[in-house]
C-alpha cells in the first residue's frame, strides 16, 4: 500500500507538521509477570530519503516509533512505541483478541522545525493473539519518500513549496531470524523458555 500526502508551507522558519532517530543500546524487556503469562513482540525500521535536511528525517529510523493497534475484539487501542537500536516492541499481558495495526508515526526535530511523520495503512490486515505464549510479529519495514515541488503562489512571507510524501509498510515475516535474535539479545529472558508462536497475518 503507498500513502500520499502533501503540505504547503513557507521557506521562513516555521513547525511543520505532516500526517502520513538516532538510537540507543538495545532496550531492556519486560520479563513475565507470572507463569503463562503473554507477549506480542516485534521489531520495526522506518527508512526516509529526499526530505529536507533541516527536518533531520533522512536516513534509518529505528527508536521511537509509535505503533499504534486497535483489538478489534474490544475496540480498545493500543500505542506502543520502539526501542534501542534494533527497533524492538513489545506488549506485556494483551488482552487476547483479533488485532489490527492502524497507524505507524515518527517525529523528528531538526535545526528550526518539528515533523510529525504518520503512515496510515489501512491494509485490512489483522492477526489474533494467543494467550500464555510469545506472539511473534516479525519485522515490519517503513519506507518514506519525500518529493518537493514550488508552488505558483507567492507572498510577502516568500515562496511556498508543496511536499509530497509517499510512504510503504511490508511485514517481513522472518519470524526465525527475530527469534534467534531475542535469544541472542536477551540470552536470560524467561521469555525464551515459553512457548513462541508466529502470528497469522490475514487479510480481511
Amino acid at each position: 500500500m503507498k500513502t500520499r500526502i502533501a503540505v504547503s508551507l513557507s521557506v521562513l522558519p516555521v513547525v511543520v507538521c505532516l500526517i502520513i532517530g538516532g538510537c540507543a543500546t538495545t532496550a531492556k524487556i519486560t520479563e513475565p509477570a507470572t507463569e503463562g503469562s503473554t507477549l506480542l513482540v516485534g521489531r520495526i525500521e522506518a527508512t526516509c530519503e529526499d526530505f529536507a535536511q533541516m527536518w533531520n528525517m533522512n536516513g534509518r529510523h529505528t527508536n521511537n516509533i509509535s505503533i499504534d493497534l486497535r483489538n478489534l475484539t474490544t475496540n480498545e487501542a493500543i500505542s506502543v512505541r520502539s526501542r534501542g537500536a534494533d527497533g524492538i516492541f513489545f506488549i506485556g499481558d494483551p488482552e487476547y483478541g483479533i488485532y489490527t495495526i492502524e497507524k505507524l508515526s515518527y517525529t523528528s526535530r531538526g535545526s528550526r522545525t518539528s515533523f510529525n511523520l504518520c503512515h496510515l495503512l489501512n491494509d485490512g490486515v489483522i492477526f489474533a493473539i494467543e494467550k500464555g505464549a510469545v506472539n511473534n510479529l516479525g519485522d515490519i519495514e517503513w519506507h518514506a519518500k519525500c518529493i518537493e515541488r514550488e508552488s505558483k503562489e507567492y507572498s510577502r512571507a516568500g515562496s511556498h513549496y508543496t511536499y509530497e510524501v509517499y510512504t510503504a509498510h511490508r511485514y517481513r515475516k522472518n519470524f526465525t531470524e527475530l527469534r534467534n535474535w531475542f535469544e541472542s539479545t536477551y540470552p536470560q529472558s524467561g521469555w525464551n523458555d515459553e512457548n513462541w508462536t508466529d502470528v497469522e497475518y490475514v487479510s480481511k
